[in-house]
């Protein structure tokens, strides 16, 4: 899974940041798909606190959006 490549990267000493967008950001762009801007779709993964600070979250989202549409909730998300 992504956040397992994500954490290797961590893990390998890549900057937080620069990692998870490795896994988002930059791998949209690098498949011709759009980011964050308007008519995009609304692709999201939610967590309780910042995956930066503890990438150990990114096995455990609150919310996954995929094109506008809730797929997974956790515990944590009413």
């Amino acid at each position: 899974p992504a956040a397992t490549e994500i954490r290797r990267l961590f893990d390998a000493g890549m900057e937080p940041a620069d990692a998870l967008a490795a896994g988002s950001t930059v791998a949209r762009r690098y498949l011709g798909l759009p980011g964050i801007e308007e008519g995009a779709a609304a692709d999201l993964v939610l967590y309780e606190s910042d995956p930066r600070d503890s990438p150990e979250l990114l096995d455990q989202p609150s919310l996954t959006m995929i094109g506008g549409v809730i797929h997974e909730r956790g515990d944590a998300t009413a």
